[in-house]
């Protein structure tokens, strides 16, 4: 008997947390349908990330690509100085 009172007592406040979660509910449907509708956009932003990958693959691969052209034509240039110096060494062989 001697909880009664205290029973009697925590009954606004189930009450209160009863109607909050009542309260509540709008929300959390709201919240819910919204993680819904997003869906259709989150599986647009994942396929658009799958099929950017193809390119993002040949963006890479123009950059070795470009990277290696920069390496050849350096090469070249070193290759064609170095042809000047045999040519002006001959040349300057033949004259002596």
């Amino acid at each position: 008997m001697v909880n009664e009172p205290q029973s009697f007592a925590d009954e606004p406040q189930s009450i209160i947390a009863e109607r909050q979660s009542f309260a509540d509910e709008p929300q959390n449907f709201v919240d819910e349908y919204q993680s819904f509708v997003n869906e259709p956009q989150n599986f647009v932003n994942e396929y658009q990330s799958f099929v950017n990958e193809p390119q993002n693959f040949v963006n890479e691969y123009q950059s070795f690509v470009d990277e290696y052209q920069r390496f050849v034509n350096e090469y070249q240039s070193f290759v064609d100085e170095y042809q000047n110096f045999i040519n002006e060494s001959l040349i300057l062989a033949h004259q002596y």
